[in-house]
């Protein structure tokens, strides 16, 4: 796949217009009239301009406590006539989740030309990742944020544990890293594929791909992957998988020793700057670790609800005002588009510092 060249020149970091954002890019696919998101599609976003230097290819963001959000904002792209829905996902760092939630209507396989598909490379952070945990693993998601050691960010799209093999709410250390590891394949494995091999040397028929992290955790890994359209999809027998592209950066960047959280956090509230975003994706069944049953999801509203809370504890002493009838909408339809659902008084706003409240809309 070709790489992807762009230039960008942000006028300010700031809540701006997507107006004031200059953007030029060209691609495999050709040039590409880029419209930036400025609310009216998808109703979300509205008004807001991120930094724009987490792009395509991800580059770490430095960590902000006041802004709790990362990613390039969002944008339609027009089809072409030869792209999938996979092959978007994958040029954008984007898993088939984020993809076909945003544009559900659309077929994956054969979009018509013409077709705008909407990508939103907009992130809300993870409530571990305020608590210090260096590295977060969102099931609901499939997306892993992680925290390097001089402090900035990056983010990565993955695939989890199938139905039966699910990925376990955990939490673990790196414990080591292995570049051209070998598979030594499960016993559990060979019995549902008795032509494996008891080991599968490094190179292109190897599922773990070019590296491979491993868990304290016995038996799962973070790794590469010879399939890479299995990104954003419950494909694997427990372990995390990323696109071969992305696992060498992770690989180099993570250390041994850092602490690592596998979650359940379909529902994420953040800040930036004095906007409210929330982003909803549709909740899984979950086991934790040692468990054999999994768990229904709770009910998505309750947990809107308690990840809003959440967000606003982080603020403590100020008093927001949220948009509960977007929440509930939000709730009732998850499509992992982030939404600015409040907005923080401040100012002339508030008169006076109060304790954190929830202000239903009038």
């Amino acid at each position: 796949m070709k790489k992807w060249h762009y230039q960008r020149s942000l006028l300010s970091m700031a809540l701006l217009l997507f107006s004031s954002l200059s953007f030029g890019c060209a691609s495999a696919f050709g040039n590409q009239n880029w419209k930036w998101f400025d609310g009216t599609e998808k109703d979300g976003l509205k008004n807001l301009q991120l930094d724009s230097t987490l792009a395509h290819k991800n580059r770490p963001l430095p960590y902000a406590n006041k802004n709790e959000v990362i990613g390039s904002g969002a944008f339609n792209y027009r089809i072409q006539g030869h792209e999938t829905l996979l092959l978007l996902a994958r040029t954008y760092d984007l898993g088939y989740n984020e993809v076909s939630l945003a544009n559900p209507k659309m077929d994956a396989w054969a979009p018509k030309k013409g077709q705008e598909v909407f990508l939103s490379m907009t992130h809300v952070l993870p409530t571990d990742i305020h608590q210090g945990t260096a590295l977060v693993i969102n099931l609901p998601e499939m997306r892993l944020y992680h925290r390097r050691a001089d402090g900035r960010l990056e983010t990565f799209p993955v695939g989890i544990g199938r139905e039966g093999f699910d990925t376990p709410i955990s939490r673990a250390k790196i414990i080591r890293k292995k570049s051209a590891p070998s598979w030594y394949v499960p016993a559990s494995i060979r019995e549902e594929n008795p032509k494996l091999p008891a080991v599968i040397p490094p190179g292109a028929s190897n599922p773990l791909g070019s590296h491979a992290i491993y868990l304290s955790l016995p038996g799962y890994l973070i790794h590469g992957t010879n399939k890479p359209y299995g990104i954003g999809r419950r494909v694997s027998h427990g372990c995390i998988r990323m696109y071969p592209e992305d696992i060498p950066r992770l690989y180099t960047s993570a250390r041994v020793g850092a602490t690592v959280a596998i979650v359940n956090e379909p529902a994420k509230a953040g800040w930036f700057g004095d906007n409210l975003l929330l982003e909803i994706y549709p909740g899984l069944p979950t086991r934790k670790k040692g468990e054999k049953e999994t768990t229904p999801p709770q009910p998505m509203e309750e947990q809107a609800a308690m990840s809003i809370r959440k967000a606003l504890e982080r603020r403590s002493g100020y008093s927001a005002k949220i948009d509960w009838d977007l929440v509930r909408g939000m709730a009732r339809a998850p499509d992992g588009i982030p939404r600015v659902v409040g907005r923080m008084l401040v100012g002339d706003d508030v008169k006076q510092l109060v304790p954190v409240r929830l202000i239903e809309p009038r």
